[in-house]
C-alpha cells in the first residue's frame, strides 16, 4: 500500500512540488555565500524576438519562424512555499549577480487560433522551439553594471542544451488599447558535460551536474512588449517584425520527465513483485 501511495502521489504531484532543493555556493569562486533554495527568482534583462513570414502569405500564422535572443538575471531565492530566503550576496555591493544568456532560440509558430469574446478579438499563438540551442549561466562580481560579455568579472558556471521549450502569446483587441500577454516554459539538460564550475550547484553534497536526469526548468511571464503587440500581418510578403520584451519568472531544478517515468515504473514493479510473493 505504501508503494502504491507513493507512486500515486508522484504521478499526481505538480512539477513545482517535485523541485530538487538545491544549494548554491560561491565559496569555490572566492566568495562567501551559500544558500539552499527551491526556486531562483528571475527578472528579464531583455529579449528580442524576430518573426519572419516564412510561408509568404503576409499573415502571422503557423509555419512562420520565431527567433529569440536575450538574457535573464537572478534576483532572489525562495523556498517551497514561495517565501524569500535571505542571501545577502545576490545583487548586493561586494557580492555577486547571476546571468543566464541563451543562444538564439529558433522555432516555428505551431499553433494559431482566432476567436472572439463579445466585442473583443482574441488571437493566440503557440511557438515550439525546434532547433538546438543552449543557455549559459554566469557569475558576475561587478554589481550594477549589467551583463558585459568577455569581461574578467564574469565566470562561466554551466552551459546546457535545451531539452524542450514552448511559448504562448495571446493578443486581445477590439476596445481600447490592444493587450498582449505571453509565457514560456524552457527546460535545459543540466549534466556534468556542461558544468564549467563544479561544486557551485549541489544537492545533498552531490554536484547537480553529476546527478542523472536533472533538468533546469525556467518559467517565464512576459510583462512588456515593445511595440505593444505583435501585428497579425506583416508590412510586406515575406517580411519580418521585431518585438522587444521584458519578463520575469522562476527557475528550478526538476527530475526530467523520463526519470520520473523510470521511478514510477520501479515502484510499480516493486509492488507487483511483492504481490507475487504474497500469492506464493
Amino acid at each position: 500500500m505504501f508503494k502504491k501511495t507513493v507512486l500515486a502521489a508522484l504521478l499526481a504531484a505538480p512539477l513545482s512540488a517535485l523541485a530538487l532543493p538545491t544549494t548554491f555556493s560561491d565559496v569555490s569562486l572566492g566568495g562567501s555565500n551559500t544558500v539552499t533554495f527551491d526556486q531562483l527568482q528571475i527578472s528579464g534583462g531583455g529579449s528580442t524576438i524576430v518573426l519572419t513570414d516564412s510561408n509568404f502569405n503576409g499573415a502571422l500564422d503557423i509555419g512562420d519562424t520565431f527567433v529569440e535572443t536575450g538574457l535573464i538575471a537572478g534576483v532572489g531565492f525562495t523556498d517551497t512555499f514561495g517565501n524569500p530566503i535571505s542571501d545577502t550576496g545576490l545583487n548586493v555591493a561586494g557580492g555577486y549577480e547571476l546571468w543566464a544568456v541563451f543562444d538564439p532560440l529558433v522555432g516555428f509558430v505551431s499553433g494559431a487560433t482566432f476567436g472572439s469574446v463579445g466585442p473583443l478579438t482574441v488571437q493566440t499563438f503557440t511557438v515550439n522551439f525546434t532547433m538546438p540551442s543552449s543557455v549559459s549561466i554566469f557569475y558576475d562580481t561587478s554589481i550594477g553594471g549589467g551583463y558585459n560579455a568577455g569581461t574578467s568579472d564574469l565566470i562561466g558556471l554551466a552551459t546546457m542544451p535545451t531539452a524542450s521549450s514552448f511559448c504562448t502569446v495571446t493578443r486581445t483587441s477590439g476596445i481600447g488599447t490592444p493587450q498582449e500577454t505571453g509565457s514560456c516554459v524552457l527546460e535545459f539538460q543540466f549534466d556534468a558535460a556542461g558544468v564549467t564550475a563544479p561544486g557551485v550547484w549541489t544537492r545533498d553534497g552531490v554536484d547537480v551536474g553529476d546527478l542523472s536526469g536533472v533538468n533546469l526548468r525556467v518559467d517565464i511571464n512576459v510583462d512588456r512588449f515593445s511595440p505593444a503587440f505583435f501585428s497579425p500581418f506583416y508590412s510586406e510578403i515575406g517580411g519580418t517584425q521585431v518585438v522587444n520584451i521584458d519578463h520575469n519568472g522562476s527557475a528550478q531544478f526538476l527530475p526530467e520527465p523520463g526519470s520520473l517515468a523510470l521511478v514510477g515504473l520501479g515502484l510499480f514493479g516493486a509492488a507487483a513483485l511483492r504481490r507475487r510473493k504474497q500469492q506464493a
